[in-house]
């Protein structure tokens, strides 16, 4: 088994499969922090001052070497492992350490030749049964000491542990010179979030020179085995380790005693009389041992009494009764310590009188001495020389303390009895304080009751919930019972369904009736209009017959003119206007008010004296792409004969031929038009444009072919003075429109091919239209404005919007997840603002010049040219690391700057340390006065704002929602993948997240929620920030779907049953106001956070939790709520009051500064 847990392949599969699932990162990290905290403070000082090398073996990760090297930064550090997987890891992770994959123990490796100053080794040991052998190894390499750091007292051992470390288990000194200089026991079970429920051990084995030249005193190197031993026994115990390195000396001068004895002076006598004196100390020192011996046991027992007075209160009589045998066992140690007082002044009286017998003895002993020292003269002088010199030194250290301690020794005799007496008055404090401690006990005791009490009250809420539990068993089996006969029901209506069916064709049928009838009324308007359309023309005849030419001209195209009109009016009568009188709402009172309204206002703007053309165009962009796109889908429901498409295909490609007809003949004249024909002929066109338009907007983004229908319009009416210009425009504006006509062929001919064939879905279809996005792309690129067209053709009608908003360089508008730069920006645009939006062309933009991507929104890459406008609104945000106030200033400041600071700028979200430098110095520049207004996205950044520069440049902006957006129906119908499809049919309730998967999320607790809950399935979307998705428990309750696209992303959402924002405890989750608050809002979905999010604990809405079981106790409330309908028209509520365009109108204030 040991090979098999130190092997190499152990170690690398562990490390590869669930090193990090275990915990091991957390754990390396916190034994290393335990171990560097609990070091004495002079190996402290000497590895700082002197900078010495330190080598950290079994480093594994990385994390633990990482957590070393931050605590003595100029000390080179080295990270050994004989994992290379586990190595690869720690260098990816801590780049700027050294790593080292090297074996310091194998028989068959050769040995590596490295040595460091110190050598650091945690809890590494006890994976080998012959561990002595490997701490021999590392001894190899280490110059100055190897410091240990081992679980202690460890009773039931892991499985990968083979032994167990206790007092016994360390030698004093080991090989190499190496003694120990330190020990320290550290209980981890009392330390918050430990990652360890035991004891761990820090040793110090330094080379015993290298120790000595740092002078220590006794003070600090100490044993700190027990926190229950006294400095006594820690004093012992360094002499006992004294005493083991100089036994040979002592035993040297056991053997030599009677020599001694025999050439000592008088002074030495009175040394032995003074070591009898002190063996009798020593006995009544041995007494006082005792005496405390019998405190300790008494203090065990009163420790004992405090444990069983918590754990029962019966045991308080017995406490009680062991208080009275401690004040009897004190009166009984006060007439010890008398009679001990006796006794001293028995034996001073007894060395008197026995010290002329002990001088006698001497005399005697010197004269044989004597006797002998002529015998042995020669010899005993080497052997005086030697002793000499192997007892100066022993002389010079004892000498004059044995003097001190003999002049002292009377006085300290003296003060013998007030010691003792003063030890009495100590035993009596401390009795007072053990009753004191008593009624702490009983205090706490109490405590204790009424925490059973709450554990009770607890208890039976928890019951509670079980019964409520049982319950709802009980309501699923009945609602199950009744799903069945609900089933059942459901046979009945079928049936009665098919009967209703026919109804409502025979209600079809009397509709189509009414729609005949509608047609008619139709068919008359038309020809009113046509009646109109002819008296134009004669008023152009009119005007004609001052210009020849132009009568030419007329004369010509009038066939042609009128051919136009028959077919414009053929058109409307076909495929699409039949689909607008089919689904357009209140179709009876519609047209009426178009034409009266709409249609007069359109031909007002075009400058066009006639009330004759009705514009398609207008009439279905009423109810936008959307309706266009479903009545098309619905009517070939409804009427599957695609022959009348395959008709008006045709149609079309005569009306686009005609169009070109038109464009040869006014290419083949010469010289100057009249206006009134310019006109007249431009309003032919651009009717006929108007008609085929709707069909193209059902298979390409509308987006790109508005703004070339509205270069054409701009061509068709802005004649002025520039007549002799106008005819080449109108050339080219209709050879651009032909071709985009044109590349749409292959398009129309694969759907027409699937559509005739029924061989495509409506989701299908969505499909191929977005795998044409190369097309599209190319078309965009041919699009974009330029800076003169865009100046010519948008700025110079600045005066219709309300004002220009100008987003500085932040993120690319076409990324997958849409942001608040985006969503602002659009926001702007609907409420009537011209809306540049600049980009890097980061991601995908790919925009060159000018390209409008939402009403009134351009995207543009021309920074320099923007940047030279004046009375604007420019934005910058808090977390742009492109920008700098530098730049944004290059042209001055032309008009309202406006600092969005949307988020605590952190390493977190903001990265390394230069891009929070470089985010630092712009809000300081902004806060500073740079900006005219801050626009906080949350109420505590916009209190850290009004601090800074006052309440009237502060704008608070949460964060919003697009709630057309998340409600659009067309998310029911978008195909989802099958893993999600498959969690979902497994799982009946599902919490969900979407949104970045970064470093502020709460990762421990969502693990700990994930293993506590396996009733549930966890569903996570978005972006992978800083490998937060590596961080996601891999469990099987739990599902990473990776980045969805905004677009489509409702539809995920839509697959909740509960919404889940799980920010980590900090500052981050206090100053963020999260945009998918507003957006879950929006989906009328029960919404659970973390409970230091104060932006969204604001809503009394939001269920919260603070631990991984008050997240499962919210979870549970949002499910028992989340089919309510007054709770769902709340949420809906929120979403409406925080919706986008309420947001842009907070922004509206910076405009009035511009008035």
């Amino acid at each position: 088994m040991m090979d098999k847990v130190n092997s190499l392949d152990y170690w690398d599969r562990r490390f590869q499969e669930n090193w990090e699932s275990l915990n091991g990162r957390h754990q390396s990290r916190f034994f290393s922090k335990i171990a560097i905290k609990n070091l004495p403070d002079w190996l402290v000082r000497e590895i700082k001052s002197e900078k010495l090398s330190i080598t950290d073996w079994g480093c594994a990760l990385g994390d633990g070497t990482d957590l070393i090297k931050s605590s003595f930064p100029d000390s080179h550090v080295v990270g050994v492992d004989f994992s290379k997987s586990a190595i690869d890891d720690a260098i990816k992770h801590y780049a700027s350490i050294e790593f080292r994959c090297e074996d310091w123990i194998s028989s068959t490796k050769k040995p590596i030749p490295m040595r460091s100053d110190i050598v650091f080794s945690s809890n590494v040991l006890e994976h080998f049964e012959d561990w002595k052998s490997v701490l021999s190894n590392l001894i190899l390499k280490a110059e100055k000491a190897v410091l240990l750091a081992l679980p202690f007292n460890e009773e039931d051992r892991d499985l990968e542990h083979f032994v167990s470390f206790y007092e016994h288990s360390f030698s004093l000194v080991l090989e190499d010179d190496f003694v120990l200089a330190w020990a320290k026991v550290v209980d981890c079970r009392d330390i918050e979030n430990t990652r360890w429920l035991g004891e761990q051990i820090i040793l110090v084995y330094a080379k015993s020179d290298w120790l000595r030249s740092l002078n220590l005193t006794l003070g600090e190197s100490r044993f700190l085995l027990n926190s229950n031993f006294s400095n006594l026994n820690s004093i012992e115990r360094f002499g006992d380790f004294f005493k083991e390195v100089f036994r040979d000396k002592e035993l040297l001068l056991e053997d030599n005693n009677r020599l001694q004895r025999n050439i000592a002076d008088l002074d030495f006598s009175f040394g032995l009389e003074k070591r009898s004196l002190l063996e009798k100390i020593d006995r009544i020192e041995n007494d006082r041992d005792e005496v405390l011996g019998q405190l300790d046991s008494l203090r065990v027992e009163l420790d004992n009494a405090r444990m069983a007075i918590i754990s029962n209160d019966s045991n308080h009589k017995i406490l009680c009764s062991e208080i009275d045998d401690l004040k009897q066992s004190r009166d009984a140690l006060i007439n010890q310590l008398s009679n001990l007082e006796d006794e001293i002044n028995k034996s001073w009286q007894e060395r008197l009188s026995e010290k002329e017998f002990y001088l006698a003895a001497l005399r005697q002993e010197h004269e044989e001495s004597l006797l002998l020292e002529s015998q042995n003269q020669e010899r005993l002088r080497e052997e005086i020389r030697w002793l000499d010199r192997e007892f100066k030194i022993y002389q010079n250290e004892q000498h004059e303390s044995l003097v001190k301690e003999r002049l002292r020794y009377e006085e300290d005799y003296e003060n013998q009895k007030n010691n003792l007496e003063a030890k009495i008055g100590v035993l009596n404090r401390f009795l007072e304080i053990t009753q004191s401690k008593l009624s702490s006990i009983e205090t706490e005791n109490s405590e204790l009751k009424e925490k059973c009490h709450q554990g009770t009250l607890l208890i039976s809420e928890f019951q509670l919930a079980l019964n409520k539990i049982e319950s709802d068993k009980i309501v699923l089996e009945n609602e199950l019972s009744q799903a069945n006969f609900i089933l059942g029901k459901l046979e009945a209506d079928k049936k009665q369904l098919e009967i209703d069916l026919l109804n409502e064709k025979s209600s079809y049928l009397s509709f189509v009736e009414e729609s005949k009838s509608l047609r008619e009324q139709l068919s008359r308007r038309i020809d009113v209009e046509i009646e109109n359309s002819n008296l134009l023309r004669k008023n152009l005849d009119d005007s004609r017959l001052s210009h020849d030419q132009d009568l030419i001209l007329l004369n010509e195209i009038g066939p042609l003119l009128k051919e136009i009109d028959e077919e414009v009016n053929r058109l409307r009568s076909g495929f699409l206007f039949k689909i607008f009188l089919f689904f357009c709402p209140s179709r009876k009172a519609y047209i009426p008010r178009v034409v009266s309204s709409r249609l007069n206002d359109y031909l007002t703007t075009c400058q066009v004296n006639m009330n004759s053309k009705i514009d398609i165009e207008e009439l279905l962009s009423l109810h936008g792409e959307e309706f266009i796109n479903k009545a098309y889908w619905y009517a070939l429901k409804r009427e599957p004969d695609v022959s009348g498409y395959e008709e008006y295909k045709k149609q079309l490609d005569r009306g686009v031929a005609k169009i070109d007809i038109v464009k040869q003949l006014v290419s083949s004249k010469e010289g100057k038009a009249n206006d009134n024909n310019i006109v007249g002929l431009g309003s032919k066109i651009l009717a006929h444009k108007l008609a085929l338009m709707p069909f193209f907007r059902l298979f390409s983004n509308a987006a790109w072919l508005d703004r070339r229908l509205n270069v054409i319009e701009e061509r068709l009416f802005q004649i002025g003075d520039a007549i002799d210009r106008y005819i080449p425009k109108l050339q080219r504006g209709v050879a651009e429109y032909a071709g985009e006509v044109s590349s749409k062929d292959a398009v129309i001919a694969e759907l027409q091919e699937k559509i005739s064939s029924k061989e495509v879905s409506i989701f299908e279809l969505n499909n191929i239209i977005n795998d044409k996005q190369g097309i599209i792309d190319s078309v965009r690129s041919c699009t974009d404005l330029s800076w003169e067209q865009f100046n010519s053709q948008i700025l110079s009608n600045r005066n219709f919007y309300k004002g220009i908003f100008v987003q500085e360089t932040i993120i690319d508008w076409n990324v997958p997840l849409y942001q608040r730069p985006q969503h602002i920006a659009s926001a702007f645009g609907r409420l009537g603002y011209l809306v540049i939006y600049k980009t890097a062309n980061w991601s995908g933009d790919n925009v060159n010049g000018f390209r409008q991507v939402a009403p009134n929104v351009w995207l543009s890459n021309k920074v320099n040219e923007i940047d030279t406008l004046d009375g604007v609104v420019r934005s910058v945000y808090s977390t742009a690391y492109a920008e700098s106030h530098d730049r944004l200033l290059e042209n001055g400041r032309r008009g309202v700057m406006v600092y969005e600071y949307i988020d605590h700028i952190d390493p977190k979200i903001s990265g390394d340390e230069a891009n929070i430098r470089r985010l630092l110095n712009q809000k300081n520049w902004a806060f500073g006065g740079g900006a005219d207004y801050v626009v906080a996205s949350a109420k505590v950044l916009a209190d850290e704002a009004i601090n800074e520069v006052g309440e009237s440049k502060v704008i608070l902006a949460q964060n919003g929602v697009d709630t057309r957006h998340y409600r659009n129906p067309v998310h029911n119908s978008t195909q989802l993948p099958q893993n999600l499809i498959d969690f979902k049919n497994k799982y009946t309730k599902i919490v969900g997240y979407f949104g970045a998967l970064a470093p502020w999320l709460w990762y421990d607790v969502i693990a700990e929620l994930t293993k506590l809950r396996p009733d549930i399935g966890f569903v996570y979307i978005g972006p992978d920030y800083y490998g937060g998705s590596e961080k996601l428990p891999v469990d099987e309750n739990v599902l990473y779907l990776g980045t969805v696209n905004y677009q489509v992303l409702p539809a995920y959402a839509r697959q909740f049953d509960v919404c889940f924002i799980p920010f980590e405890p900090g500052e981050i989750a206090r100053t963020t106001s999260p945009l998918k608050l507003f957006e879950y809002f929006a989906l009328e979905k029960p919404v659970v956070v973390t409970s230091e999010m104060l932006e969204c604990v604001a809503f009394e809405e939001v269920f919260s939790g603070g631990s991984a079981l008050e997240l499962s106790l919210a979870i549970d409330r949002a499910f028992s709520i989340a089919h309510d309908l007054a709770y769902k028209r709340r949420l809906a509520t929120l979403a409406d009051q925080n919706d986008w365009d309420q947001r842009a109108r907070a922004f509206e204030k910076c405009f009035d500064d511009l008035k």
